[in-house]
């Protein structure tokens, strides 16, 4: 990137950020069934519109970069959106580009206080959207590590303390401690009965998904995934073939890791 690019993408951060995020999040910008495949992006980006109403109340557990902040801003106001963001350097990020949001240095988990938090390198490059609680597992690919202090609450203490009201839709992308946050949220869930959508991934769990979220179900629970050629919801069952070879992991229309979760 020449230095008067850098110098005007720098600078339309600081004082044009929705110009900036218009080019920052530019392939999710006009999504449709039409050009979700060439963008390769999440399928599950569509979801937002069939399941957000002008006054929903959508969560982001694992924000990252703020990708589904972004889509779920496309039918609801910043206000009703909350995000969750441990990572230091990208919760500041976030919170410029969605002033509006309610947006936390926070991870969520079915504890309080203070855990240590893991971000792995791949190759010579951080790799963000792979920080986890669980500072023990090793990605296939890693090549260093930094591990530092993050402060942690419950889903379920969170709400009570902010006096929230209701929840519509809840996204969870946390690399493999995802049962722990809804351990920590069960009351929540329970009370509010949200629309989850849940990366779940074998390879966090050494375990069968179906095994994995047993006690998702058990809260009154159906479990679908999103058919990418249809684009419709279809039954997750045991039965369900399912491809999550991790060599496939950037593919986005093989490899299913997100699991929508239906009351």
């Amino acid at each position: 990137m020449n230095i008067i690019r850098k110098t005007a993408i720098d600078l339309a951060y600081i004082f044009l950020p929705s110009l900036y995020k218009r080019r920052f999040y530019k392939k999710l910008y006009g999504l449709t069934l039409d050009n979700v495949k060439t963008r390769n992006v999440e399928f599950e980006f569509l979801l937002l519109s069939r399941f957000l109403q002008k006054d929903s109340i959508f969560f982001d557990i694992g924000v990252n970069k703020g990708s589904y902040l972004y889509q779920a801003n496309q039918f609801i106001p910043e206000e009703n959106i909350y995000g969750f963001e441990p990572h230091p350097v990208l919760y500041k990020k976030i919170k410029h580009l969605f002033p509006n949001a309610q947006v936390f240095n926070l991870a969520l988990s079915d504890v309080q206080g203070v855990l240590k938090f893991k971000v792995p390198y791949i190759g010579k490059r951080e790799s963000t959207g792979r920080g986890t609680l669980n500072i023990n597992y090793k990605e296939p690919e890693e090549t260093s590590c930094k591990i530092f202090d993050v402060q942690v609450d419950t889903l379920d203490n969170f709400i009570e303390e902010h006096k929230v009201e209701k929840l519509d839709f809840l996204k969870i992308d946390v690399e493999g401690a995802e049962l722990n946050v809804i351990k920590g949220g069960r009351n929540s869930l329970l009370k509010f009965k949200p629309v989850m959508l849940v990366e779940v991934e074998e390879r966090h769990h050494n375990n069968l998904i179906w095994n994995i979220i047993q006690p998702i179900l058990e809260l009154g629970y159906k479990v679908f995934y999103l058919d990418r050629e249809t684009i419709e919801l279809k039954p997750f069952t045991q039965e369900t073939p399912l491809r999550q070879d991790i060599s496939e992991m950037n593919n986005k229309e093989e490899y299913i890791n997100n699991f929508i979760f239906l009351p």
